[in-house]
């Protein structure tokens, strides 16, 4: 399997950041809440008793401490003060630190750390290394349910444990085309290391050809490819980049037409 390599453009991070914090909805204003309670002392100690509970009140931005954006940001993220600084002005949103300075610093540092993986996937290179993965990944599973069992005959094990409508659907049409030499449901212990954790593609497959050798691919089959969140679709195109350093056809599609098409 390749090991996987990668450098991070500051400049490309502060605009994706930049431009994420600029579209994040204005955060809550801070609010404070006052309780009354009445301190009762018996043989058990003493208990306190609540009597009563102030309305949320706003506070004014100017009561509010800034904490040192730069500093608490530094801190959790560990990125240099300056590309921070560059983050945060380009952003156009430091006023909103006063409003509620710890939602803001918690909202930016998940905006950065979201930004820093998914730069770590842009332009990600992998470069084979002498391990392979065996074929005893793929072992019989327990307790699965009926509804989710596929029969088959073109694979390694003579069921397909599928986990929505679509694979049930293009089990049963690879099994069937004549296309098709074997494929498999990739076991959940085909794991590609990626900066956004592992990543398990759906099918391996043998297509057959008349004219030229049969082309070993890997296919990905979520249910719509166009409203995945950006960590999955890096982590698809992570996917991607892996099996081009073995020069395996990577293809994306939901139904056998559109791996036929790709492949």
């Amino acid at each position: 399997m390749p090991r996987r390599a990668h450098l991070v453009d500051a400049a490309a991070l502060v605009a994706r950041c930049a431009q994420a914090l600029r579209d994040l909805p204005r955060p809550g204003e801070a609010r404070v809440t006052f309780e009354l309670a009445e301190m009762l002392i018996g043989r058990d100690g003493v208990t306190p008793e609540k009597v009563g509970t102030s309305q949320p009140q706003r506070l004014a931005a100017t009561r509010l401490d800034v904490p040192d954006l730069l500093g608490e940001l530094q801190n959790r993220t560990e990125l240099p003060r300056k590309v921070l600084a560059d983050i945060l002005v380009q952003s156009g949103r430091l006023a909103d630190a006063a409003v509620n300075p710890s939602a803001f610093v918690d909202a930016v540092t998940a905006i950065i750390q979201a930004g820093k993986r998914l730069m770590m996937t842009d332009g990600i290179v992998y470069k084979p290394l002498e391990e392979w993965w065996a074929q005893n990944l793929f072992a019989a599973e327990a307790d699965v349910p009926l509804d989710r069992l596929v029969a088959v005959e073109h694979a390694p094990l003579d069921h397909i444990v599928t986990d929505s409508n679509i694979e049930a659907e293009l089990a049963k049409a690879l099994d069937i085309s004549g296309a098709i030499k074997v494929f498999a449901k990739l076991p959940q212990g085909f794991k590609i290391t990626t900066p956004l954790g592992t990543y398990n593609p759906d099918w391996a497959i043998v297509r057959q050809h008349d004219d030229r050798e049969d082309v070993y691919l890997v296919s990905e089959s979520k249910g719509d490819l166009n409203t995945l969140r950006e960590a999955e679709k890096a982590q698809i195109a992570c996917g991607k980049a892996h099996f081009e350093a073995l020069s395996i056809p990577f293809v994306t599609a939901t139904n056998l037409e559109g791996i036929l098409t790709q492949a």
